[in-house]
């Protein structure tokens, strides 16, 4: 989880995506993808939002299901949903660089 920095090649402008932008695109996943305005990306994370969710969901129906012990399936009920934004957060931060690269920014140094 690092901040990325990104300059425009043709105009004298720059943007960062860390701190903050994990947390937003954590909770908002496809709707963080659409305020940075690529409209595709945003339908792409929508659909990879819905598989996450579902694994998500598949993975926590599973561990309810076949384990009787409360430790693991309290466990299971705070630490999946977290994992889950977690992985929704850092897909959509990289799939928001990914549209920024195509447009012409760059890496920063």
């Amino acid at each position: 989880m690092f901040p990325y920095r990104l300059d425009h090649r043709h105009v004298d402008e720059s943007k960062e995506l860390g701190g903050w932008s994990y947390l937003l695109a954590s909770l908002f996943g496809p709707f963080y993808v659409l305020y940075h305005r690529f409209y595709a990306l945003a339908l792409l994370m929508l659909v990879i939002s819905a598989v996450i969710g579902g694994l998500a969901a598949a993975s926590l129906l599973y561990l309810l299901l076949f384990f009787d012990d409360v430790a693991i399936r309290t466990t299971a009920m705070v630490a999946v949903p977290i994992v889950a934004f977690m992985v929704q957060g850092l897909v959509a931060l990289e799939i928001v660089l990914v549209g920024y690269l195509r447009r012409g920014w760059r890496e920063g140094y």
